[in-house]
């Protein structure tokens, strides 16, 4: 992002798969597709033993200040 630019959220999808009490949560997230003014990217979380416990996705969108 440049200085000139504000990045808005076109969507956001999360899926809650399974819950958590305790420990930690990893997100590994990556950029899906990135163009000129949108932005699509997803993650997933996962739990101590490795077990995906969350998934998203969203689309944003750069527009000039």
């Amino acid at each position: 992002q440049l200085e000139n630019e504000a990045t808005l959220t076109s969507s956001f999808n999360i899926y809650f798969l399974r819950p958590i009490s305790s420990g930690s949560i990893r997100a590994i997230g990556q950029v899906v597709k990135s163009g000129r003014r949108q932005i699509i990217a997803e993650a997933v979380a996962v739990d101590n033993d490795g077990r995906e416990i969350a998934r998203g996705s969203g689309a944003f969108f750069t527009v000039p200040m």
